[in-house]
């Protein structure tokens, strides 16, 4: 891959701290031809990372050995005359599409605006089936667990019930009204109220959660897409996956060899997916 190129000053840098305990700094932008399921962050992509976050932060003084995992992603853009010269020009906007037979279908947009995607989405199935127009009520449809009070009302009652205060923000945050259904996991299982990795404010309830509560059937649907284990610890969550493992195996009927085979699915799965391409190192 070819060295970045120097960024204009207009180009926007994100640096996030997800949770208190580690900082996401992004984003990088490079026209690649890699399979979706092959691409991973590049050494230039580390250090073009670290070099800008360096000039923003000159006290951070941030090396490579600084970086915990880096990952990378094919952005889904819609085709609009774009070169590839400049990948942070390409739009980010959706598209509705009507095939010839009257399928619809949705390319492009964000994580981030799927609410207005989907609204967009169900207008164009009305117009199109003839059916009166509603309105979409998601402007002011709360996520699961965000039906609360106040967001400080509900972490001063996790901290009195969980006892924790770096666990009792973690569960608030993550779950929002719904952390006293993984707290009480822990009343019959008091194990469960043990981290699931030292050091940060995971514990093994939030686990067995995950596939009593959200269908969770892997270890890497676990890990990777419910928690945030897999990139927030240097072995990217292995020691936490035996650990998962040995509380959710007899929640799914695991035997010890099925356990083995979920340890090297999630090890090769993490490997792929946040460990850096040295090809060009």
């Amino acid at each position: 891959m070819r060295p970045h190129p120097p960024v204009p000053r207009r180009r926007a840098r994100h640096v996030h701290p997800p949770a208190g305990t580690h900082t996401i700094i992004g984003t990088t932008e490079t026209a690649t031809r890699a399979h979706p399921s092959e691409v991973r962050a590049s050494v230039s992509d580390v250090d073009y990372l670290l070099t800008s976050a360096n000039g923003f932060f000159p006290t951070a003084h941030l090396a490579r050995e600084d970086v915990v995992s880096a990952w990378a992603g094919i952005r889904p853009l819609v085709a609009s005359g774009y070169s590839g010269a400049d990948a942070g020009s390409a739009s980010r906007e959706h598209a509705i599409h009507t095939s010839p037979t009257g399928v619809l279908a949705i390319s492009g947009g964000k994580l981030t605006t799927y609410r207005v995607m989907a609204r967009d989405m169900v207008d164009a199935v009305e117009h199109a089936l003839g059916v009166p127009h509603r309105k979409a009520p998601t402007h002011s449809l709360p996520l699961p667990g965000g039906d609360i009070p106040s967001f400080d009302a509900e972490l001063s009652s996790a901290r009195s019930t969980v006892g924790r205060d770096d666990t009792a923000l973690h569960l608030v945050r993550a779950y929002g009204g719904r952390w006293r259904q993984v707290w009480a996991l822990t009343h019959a299982q008091p194990l469960l109220a043990e981290p699931l990795v030292p050091g940060l404010p995971y514990i093994r309830a939030e686990a067995v959660h995950g596939v009593t509560h959200e269908l969770v059937h892997t270890l890497s649907d676990l890990l990777v897409r419910r928690l945030k284990v897999s990139f927030e610890t240097r072995d990217l969550g292995r020691a936490a996956a035996r650990l998962a493992a040995s509380d959710v195996a007899p929640l799914l009927g695991w035997s010890p060899q099925d356990v083995e085979r979920q340890l090297a699915d999630y090890s090769r799965d993490v490997e792929r997916l946040f460990g850096i391409d040295p090809a060009d190192a």
